[in-house]
């Protein structure tokens, strides 16, 4: 029962978007507009580096409070903490209600991961960082997450569950970046410091209002 309802709490608190909450507010398409996407990133690139922080804070906290939650209640269950994360970061990147287009799932993963293990969280982070400068690319660091999680997580438990449903979640993230592949690829992708100068054209497309 309490995967049941670990699962599901995971799922719904991970469906919840701000980012689609601002982009009605600002008639603005938000999966029509800059990376097509409902997370942070684009939130940032279409709306503003304010509404991109508020987007990111939000998803980060929405997988990291439920994962935190179990490792409290219940601290040696490392597959029940991984499941609920694995759930807020699938509701994240495919919410029900909006036709199962969401984010991408990185803020949820390092909720989870800084809930998790908070030294895995800095191992990751400092991993990320590294892939970033030497790749230019800010989605490398969700790459890099995705591949390095786990690991990390077959290492410290030695057990088999926790660690394919790590492999689970690096697999939704890795999925949910094959475009940012396609776009390296062929030159497309925005470089991280053109997120800092400003040096990107964002399209935004306004909502149509059905009469």
């Amino acid at each position: 029962m309490r995967y049941f309802l670990g699962v599901l709490t995971g799922y719904l608190l991970g469906c919840i978007s701000p980012t689609y909450l601002f982009s009605v507010i600002k008639n603005i398409d938000m999966r029509k507009s800059g990376t097509n996407n409902l997370g942070a990133t684009n939130a940032m690139l279409t709306l503003g580096k304010g509404f991109g922080i508020v987007v990111m804070i939000f998803d980060v906290s929405k997988a990291y409070f439920p994962v935190l939650a179990c490792k409290i209640l219940f601290p040696y269950d490392q597959a029940l903490m991984l499941s609920v994360g694995l759930a807020a970061v699938v509701g994240h990147v495919f919410p029900f209600y909006l036709k199962f287009r969401g984010g991408k799932g990185t803020a949820a993963l390092a909720g989870l991961v800084l809930a998790y293990n908070p030294i895995m969280f800095l191992i990751l982070l400092s991993l990320g960082v590294l892939c970033i400068l030497c790749f230019r690319y800010v989605f490398a660091l969700s790459v890099s997450a995705s591949i390095g999680f786990p690991v990390l997580v077959g290492l410290y438990t030695k057990a088999l569950a926790p660690t394919l449903l790590a492999v689970a979640i690096g697999a939704v993230i890795l999925f949910k970046h094959k475009d940012n592949f396609k776009k390296a690829l062929a030159g497309d992708e925005i470089k991280f410091t053109d997120y800092f100068k400003g040096n990107y054209k964002v399209q935004r497309v306004e909502k149509k209002h059905r009469k």
